[in-house]
């Protein structure tokens, strides 16, 4: 009874797992389901719980305020948001702890030359700085920065109102408890405008002792904050440890390091200040679409996004201030990634050297096992197998290839705001053309059953050769240029190893069972010829019981070796296919097409985002070769094939742009004093931009035009008050001295002369060196700009003074630009200044 019993159930489990797609199905859900398990745990925020000492409602209110008005640094806005966070910072002092210091910064002044040397920049900082003398004087200092101005077409809630409101919230709490370190806090300006307000920071007394930085950004709107960047694995540990909330990609390391990210952060200012200190770059990244427009408010923010930031940046701090180790820069490159819910850690020269060792070991395994299994051997040498393999993956390139090349000519911008749509169109892209491929090569090849039942584990070593070479491929880029990013393919390439060394496990089992396998095919032998005897007997003869049981028993082992080969199929998929998927899947969606899908229209267009993101899908799939190859009926593959067609064609034709994921098209005004002209330039991309324009009266009536790059047309004088010279030059002479004051209303002006001359002084700060070209930010709008020159000969100079307030009213060619515009489109500002005011000179 026992043994009937467990024949039934051998039956059962056979016919439940009886074709390659039900294990893949069943292997796919159990993972999945705890994979998503976990991810909502990562998902979540912290409660407002956790946050109590920081006084989250507080910081809330200091973003409403910071974030209510567009403030960029050349800005009455601005003033008004400093004096704000200046009067919440000197409130800590007010409560005569005596190891609080709040410095207002308007004595550091800065000069620095391009890397041509021909031109000078000087800059007048006004940044806030708070000290809080820490219990041990043995300890080197710890750095936390934000920067409080915008852009100028943004309200900066995210870029950076977020950051400063949580900087403001820890400066609070270490005002009530004094820290076991010193902890500086560097409230700075003009971050907007090439990270001056670091830069004023790295000159200032405070910084020279830093060993270790958290600088608080905005590379998106919303979201959760990321731990983007990190110098070494010591301080990264700081801000996992105790963090129950994490979020960290070391491709934020890679990609700022190769120029995937084009914009820069005050990260790679203190870094690199007094011999290279230790930091962490904690940045929003999501919703990059609405980054530096008007929609980075907070109206389109969740105090959630805050209260992740204030978690993870005071608890970086909190540890980086507890470490016992006074010089925090004297550690290993960081490597950090995500797998199963978990976050890993290890140094980079560790993650290289056991890729070097797996690049040596895990071939060795393999040629070894195969030494011991020459049968195994024998049917990979064969040439039929070799070329269904290797056509079918030059056929799922070219398909890609093909793809990408027909997205990007007819709709190149689509993944700009439908990364979902172009994700699901590249997986079910590849997902079909395997698939196809395998299941023609295999037909063409006209392999046999028996070649049928190979095939899988055939195809499960070639997929382990293939991601060899990737693998091979990815330890040489990671050692040349030290990065880390490439963690998914080491991941990956030991999922395939694992699945081989489990298709010799069961090899070794086949053998074993060999006798049950012979013995099945002898019964049925046995089983016809009983038949065709019983067929002349009576029914209910003792003769016709004998067939039956011998029927019986070739079932239950045909049920239980077919059982053994399925299970068999479940585990290869299990270590071979989920995790690859998972591995490439968060990578895209959590680092690459965020950060790339907004850099499209940054510059020139260029397919290698599409070609990327391809190309990591196919990787994440071939895996799935040996099994949907034998799992997808025909039926199947047509109603795949026809939702392919579907997405396709939608892709096509879908706008690439949208309210929530609009087109950024950069303007600047050029006003010449001289000439009594103004154009405004508006960058092109075609031919979005022109259609737009095309909406602009100024644009029509004017008859602007366009080239490759720029659209252009004249608009708007700007409101200077009445006044027609916004900007007055006056130059005194003796001799070959010369001075030069300007007058402009301005936080920027610039000096361009037509041949190097000799700078004696700036505002009173001595330069003494050879120029061609200034570059000058000060304090005050109101204050002179006064340069002391040694000249020889008639010079030629051109004076620009830019501006940026739009809430002035000085721009009313903007405020038009922007009524004019389709929801779907925003503007920003191609560079600082969105009016320039020229005038020309001769000495």
């Amino acid at each position: 009874m026992t043994n009937s019993r467990r024949h039934i159930f051998e039956r059962i489990c056979a016919k439940a797992f009886q074709s390659s797609l039900t294990c893949s199905i069943f292997g796919f859900t159990v993972l999945l389901i705890l994979y998503l398990l976990d991810w909502k745990r990562i998902a979540q925020v912290p409660g407002p719980n956790l946050l109590k000492d920081l006084e989250f409602q507080r910081a809330w209110n200091d973003l409403e305020y910071i974030s209510s008005l567009p403030h960029p640094y050349n800005s009455k806005q601005n003033e008004h948001v400093r004096s704000y966070i200046l009067k919440s910072m000197r409130e800590l002092e007010a409560t005569n702890q005596s190891y609080i210091t709040v410095i207002d910064d308007t004595l550091t002044n800065i000069t620095f030359e391009s890397t041509d040397n021909d031109t000078l920049t000087y800059f007048e900082g006004d940044n806030i700085l708070v000290k809080f003398e820490g219990k041990s004087k043995d300890l080197f200092p710890i750095l936390l920065s934000a920067h409080f101005d915008s852009v100028s077409t943004g309200y900066g809630a995210t870029d950076d109102g977020m950051g400063v409101a949580t900087v403001m919230a820890i400066a609070r709490y270490y005002a009530k408890n004094q820290p076991n370190r010193d902890l500086i806090i560097n409230i700075n300006n003009a971050e907007e405008d090439y990270l001056f307000g670091a830069k004023a920071f790295a000159s200032h007394k405070l910084s020279k002792n830093v060993t270790a930085f958290v600088n608080l950004e905005g590379a998106g709107s919303g979201g959760k904050a990321m731990l983007f960047r990190s110098s070494n694995g010591h301080v990264s540990s700081a801000y996992f440890k105790g963090n129950h909330y994490p979020l960290a990609s070391i491709l934020g390391n890679d990609f700022f390091k190769r120029g995937v990210i084009r914009s820069q952060t005050d990260y790679i200012v203190y870094e690199k200040m007094h011999n290279h200190t230790a930091g962490l770059d904690i940045a929003f990244y999501e919703n990059r679409d609405i980054y530096h427009t008007r929609k980075d408010d907070i109206n389109h923010l969740m105090p959630s996004s805050l209260r992740h930031m204030m978690y993870t940046a005071s608890n970086a701090v909190k540890n980086l201030l507890n470490d016992s180790k006074s010089d925090l820069t004297k550690f290993r490159k960081p490597m950090f990634f995500l797998a199963f819910g978990k976050y890993w850690q290890l140094n980079l020269p560790i993650y290289q050297v056991l890729n070097i060792i797996f690049a040596v070991i895990c071939p060795i395994v393999l040629l070894l096992t195969l030494i011991r299994f020459p049968s195994l051997y024998e049917q990979l040498k064969k040439p039929r197998y070799t070329v269904c393999f290797v056509v079918s993956c030059i056929f799922v390139s070219i398909f890609d290839t093909l793809t990408v090349l027909l997205l990007t000519w007819i709709n190149p911008y689509v993944i700009n705001s439908h990364t979902g749509l172009i994700l699901a169109l590249f997986y079910l892209t590849n997902l079909i053309a395997l698939a196809f491929s395998f299941r023609a090569a295999a037909t063409h090849s006209k392999l046999s059953s028996e070649d049928l039942s190979s095939i899988e584990i055939v195809f499960i070593w070639y997929a382990q050769i293939l991601w060899y070479l990737v693998f091979i491929v990815s330890v040489i880029l990671s050692i040349y240029f030290q990065l880390g990013s490439t963690y998914w393919v080491t991941l990956s390439y030991l999922c395939t190893f694992t699945c081989c060394i489990m298709t010799i496990i069961r090899i070794n089992y086949f053998v074993d069972n060999v006798v049950t396998t012979q013995t099945t095919h002898e019964e049925d032998a046995l089983i016809g010829s009983s038949i065709n005897t019983s067929s002349h007997q009576h029914y209910g003869s003792t003769l016709n019981s004998t067939p039956h049981r011998r029927n019986s028993i070739a079932l239950s082992n045909r049920a239980h070796v077919k059982l053994i080969d399925n299970i068999w199929t479940v585990i290869y998929f299990i270590f071979n296919v989920p995790f690859p998927v998972f591995l490439c899947y968060d990578i895209l969606v959590e680092t690459i097409l965020p950060a790339g899908s907004q850099t499209l229209t940054d510059s020139v267009f260029s397919s290698k985002l599409y070609k990327l993101v391809i190309f990591v899908v196919f990787l994440s799939l071939v895996n799935s070769g040996p099994f949907i190859f034998r799992a997808l009926s025909k039926k199947s593959l047509a109603v795949l094939t026809m939702l392919w067609i579907t997405l396709f064609v939608q892709a096509l034709s879908v706008n690439p742009f949208t309210e929530s994921a609009p087109l950024k098209l950069s303007f600047v005004q050029m006003y010449d004093m001289d000439r009594m002209n103004n154009t405004v330039y508006v960058k092109n991309i075609s031919p979005f931009t022109q259609d737009v324009l095309s909406l602009n009266p100024h644009f029509l009536f004017s008859n602007g035009s366009c080239n490759t790059s720029l659209c252009y047309y004249e608009s708007t004088d700007p409101d200077f008050g009445g006044l027609k010279t916004p900007m007055s030059i006056h130059i005194e002479r003796e001799k070959h001295q010369l001075d030069i004051s300007i007058n402009s209303g301005s936080k920027w002006c610039y000096v361009d002369f037509n041949t190097s001359v000799f700078f004696e002084a700036i505002n009173g700060n001595s330069i003494s060196g050879m120029y061609s070209s200034v570059r000058m930010g000060q304090r005050s709008f109101y204050a002179p700009y006064t340069l002391n020159l040694t000249i020889t000969e008639v010079v030629k100079a051109e004076v620009t003074c830019l501006y940026d307030d739009i809430h002035e009213g000085i721009i009313p060619a903007y405020n038009t630009f922007v009524e004019h515009l389709p929801s779907w489109v925003a503007g920003v500002k191609a560079s600082t200044g969105l009016l320039k005011v020229k005038s020309s000179i001769v000495i």
